[in-house]
């Protein structure tokens, strides 16, 4: 079995897999650290769920869902506490239903989504989106269907990408990152997931904005695609931008400059036509008024 340590190292060592990929690892991680201590009493338990969920939060800072989960835990274990119930119930309790609704949300984002992708279409993507890769083969007409994806350096999580639609049946272009953009005039939408949204932006990898921005100007399609997980109030979520190793880009050293080497950024969405999720499609203003509905006291129920 693995240690509730080596899930959490795994979680902080991955920089290829989406965000909705290292939340169900999350979920693992909290999972073992209730089997790892469930003979432990309730305070001592209530102390190891607090430590978990801060380790949770710090080894994927940009990822919302990450941040989300261990609030929900901390919340749980403080609920426990005030209401002298049995934590370590509560909490998986907690889990059973963040897992659940993971399992289901993909599957609804595919169905809301696949109104939107006509038969033939050319799609730009970016990076490695497990919803985007989900919706396309879950496409009725997905060999139809022609997808185009940058590389996605440094970690080029595209060349993934390309090769798991590939080996599905469905045409797909893989390119470098600067070339992409010669293809965008011919193509009908952009699509992509994300790792955080809140009322006014998005976090996904570095280049969506551009990508969205360019094909909002030459076609009016661009789609973001999302689980609840993925939402939080700007309040609670701030994003920071966080230096990767110089090494990923080069191993020389610049004498009176710097390597910069950013994963993520911030993307208005005012970038974006469209927002699935699983409960439906959204524009940008209902959207807004959605995340703005969602408030700290429910965020256990979302």
């Amino acid at each position: 079995m693995i240690s509730s340590q080596e899930i959490i190292e795994s979680i902080a060592a991955d920089n290829t897999s989406g965000a909705a990929i290292l939340y169900r690892r999350s979920i693992d991680f909290f999972r073992a650290v209730l089997a790892e201590n469930q003979s432990s009493d309730s305070n001592s338990l209530a102390a190891m769920l607090s430590e978990a969920a801060r380790r949770v939060s710090s080894a994927q800072p940009a990822m919302a869902p990450l941040i989300k989960v261990a609030y929900q835990v901390k919340v749980a274990v403080d609920q426990a506490a005030s209401r002298d119930e049995d934590v370590a119930s509560m909490i998986g309790n907690l889990l059973n239903r963040q897992l659940q609704e993971s399992e289901t949300a993909p599957e609804r984002i595919a169905s809301n989504a696949s109104g939107l992708i006509p038969e033939g279409s050319t799609i730009v993507t970016i990076s490695f989106s497990s919803a985007v890769l989900n919706t396309i083969l879950h496409h009725p007409m997905k060999n139809s269907l022609t997808v185009i994806t940058p590389e996605s350096r440094p970690v080029c999580e595209g060349v993934l990408f390309a090769k798991t639609l590939d080996e599905m049946g469905v045409r797909c272009i893989l390119s470098t990152d600067f070339r992409v953009f010669s293809h965008l005039e011919n193509a009908d939408m952009f699509l992509c997931g994300a790792d955080a949204v809140t009322e006014d932006y998005l976090v996904n990898k570095t280049g969506t904005g551009i990508l969205a921005r360019t094909c909002m100007e030459t076609c009016g399609n661009s789609v973001a695609l999302f689980d609840e997980s993925k939402i939080l109030p700007a309040k609670m979520y701030r994003f920071s931008q966080i230096a990767q190793p110089a090494g990923e880009i080069t191993n020389n050293e610049l004498k009176r400059g710097v390597v910069e080497n950013y994963y993520f950024e911030k993307c208005p969405l005012s970038c974006f036509s469209k927002f699935v999720t699983p409960a439906g499609s959204f524009t940008q203003v209902s959207l807004r008024s959605h995340i703005l509905r969602m408030s700290e006291s429910n965020l256990l129920d979302c």
